[in-house]
């Protein structure tokens, strides 16, 4: 077996009291037909049979490996595909065999991530009863949603998803969005943006969709030049009416960064393996978007998570962003980049070894914000200790935030938040 001392250092002082398994119930199994779904091609690797769903037998098994003596933390994030497409039932008795094998002192919780269509009063009770965080796909207003998100017969199904996210608040279930970012939707960060903030949606999410189709880039993957510009003008509308109350999940990592708190983001972390994959049959990947025979890591019937996080596979994909790339050396922005996603890194071009695909959209974006950032990660760390709001600043003192820079030539256009 390989070695790797970062990997299993990791795993030891983290992963043995806290742990994320990626669960695919349904795998790739969906009631919508969206032309971007990456993880469709996944059930390629089940042709046995047109329905994947899992068993009892394997929930029993992953729960009792999983919520063992000594790991205070499980965390199950639902899935597809659809994972909704299982059946309340199922997650019924899924919640009472956590609930059976939970030991004291032990934390166990439940994340499901759905495009909403199947949502009803008895689901939101359901996972408001279990305090479930629901990720509901929603990638901006009727005319953009259409686009690309469907049925089969390419029906719309945007008004279910609203009423979908009325029906969650109604139950008092705490949700988040997330927003696909295509080809047509980096052309409309504003009109996305009010949509869902006007809507009352205040946690977003915003996914860059990059695919390949038969070794090109697929045409509804987002243009990495536009993809700077989309981030661009959403940080300016998020930033421009004072402290910002929208949480957008990469600004809220890059403000963590600055105040020089580890990003809880997998994609802005040195390594990979922050979770184990689990599709219907207990079959283990290292990620979902590597659900291939090159990354099966192992199957929860057979291996314990343990035995699976200390093979060589775990530990080769674990370092994969490490994988030099001469772009990156001498890049100041290599402490967050940290390379970027993997996944980004191997499309299109198939090249684990190749410079992230939106590399030069996030130097932009880097650049574009770097003051403003500066001055919210001091002011953050400002409220945060107690201190008040400083008085008489002088358009030539050193500014407040520390930078080194004139107060006029940094931070004094953001004195309007201060003055809030």
């Amino acid at each position: 077996m390989r070695n790797d001392s970062c990997s299993v250092i990791k795993y030891n002082n983290v992963m043995r009291k806290n742990l994320s398994f990626l669960i695919k119930p349904a795998s790739g199994d969906c009631n919508l037909f969206c032309d971007y779904c990456f993880y469709r091609k996944a059930v390629e690797a089940y042709p046995e049979t047109n329905i994947h769903r899992m068993t009892e037998e394997t929930c029993r098994e992953l729960f009792g490996k999983a919520q063992i003596p000594g790991r205070q933390n499980i965390a199950y994030m639902w899935q597809g595909g659809e994972p909704m497409m299982m059946g309340i039932d199922f997650y019924r008795r899924a919640l009472e065999i956590q609930e059976e094998l939970r030991l004291p002192d032990q934390t166990v919780s439940n994340t499901i991530q759905t495009n909403a269509v199947l949502i009803n009063d008895e689901w939101a009770e359901l996972f408001a009863r279990h305090r479930f965080l629901v990720g509901v796909s929603l990638d901006g207003p009727k005319e953009l949603y259409d686009i690309h998100r469907f049925t089969r017969t390419r029906a719309s199904v945007f008004d279910k998803v609203i009423q979908a996210c009325k029906t969650l608040e109604r139950h008092h279930v705490e949700f988040n969005i997330l927003a696909v970012v295509n080809n047509d939707t980096v052309k409309y960060p504003l009109d996305i943006y009010h949509f869902l903030v006007d809507n009352g949606f205040y946690y977003l999410q915003f996914i860059p969709c990059i695919e390949v189709i038969d070794n090109e880039k697929a045409p509804f993957s987002v243009p990495a030049d536009e993809y700077g510009d989309f981030l661009c003008a959403l940080f300016d509308e998020w930033f421009k009416n004072g402290y910002p109350y929208v949480s957008i999940r990469l600004f809220d990592n890059l403000l963590q960064y600055y105040a020089g708190i580890q990003p809880e983001c997998c994609m802005y972390k040195d390594s990979c393996g922050e979770y184990l994959v689990v599709e219907h049959n207990g079959d283990v990947y290292t990620c979902d978007f590597f659900v291939t025979k090159e990354w099966h890591i192992g199957n929860i019937h057979e291996n314990t998570p343990e035995e699976i996080m200390e093979g060589q596979k775990y530990l080769e994909f674990s370092k994969l962003r490490r994988t030099d790339c001469t772009d990156c050396d001498d890049c100041e922005w290599l402490g967050f980049c940290q390379k970027g996603c993997i996944k980004l890194r191997y499309l299109p071009e198939l090249d684990y070894t190749a410079k992230n695909y939106l590399c030069d959209a996030y130097r932009q974006f880097f650049e574009h914000t770097k003051d403003r950032y500066r001055f919210l990660a001091w002011d953050i760390m400002r409220r945060h200790q107690g201190l008040p709001v400083p008085e008489n600043i002088g358009r030539n003192d050193p500014c407040v935030c520390g930078s080194g820079k004139k107060y006029k030539k940094c931070c004094e256009p953001y004195g309007f938040i201060l003055k809030k």
